[in-house]
């Protein structure tokens, strides 16, 4: 089900899922998403690892699973 919904409209299905679940919807019912620059696209990410180019930017700090990730199941040397 969720994966249809990415398949179609990103968008709409972030706000599907954000919708979901009342507790992430809580924390960002204040906040405003970007929705033009370089930050402004909804991503979705195919591979289980990866690692971003950049951790920041002036206004904005990626942590956590923003920065990167690597599976320890399907990765070697983890």
């Amino acid at each position: 089900e969720c994966a249809d919904l990415i398949r179609g409209d990103r968008d709409k299905a972030l706000a599907a899922m954000i919708a979901d679940c009342p507790l992430v919807e809580g924390y960002l019912s204040e906040a405003k998403r970007v929705t033009s620059g370089p930050y402004g696209e909804v991503r979705v990410r195919k591979d289980y690892s990866y690692l971003s180019d950049n951790f920041w930017s002036p206004g904005l700090t990626l942590v956590g699973d923003a920065v990167g990730f690597i599976d320890p199941l399907f990765s070697r040397g983890v």
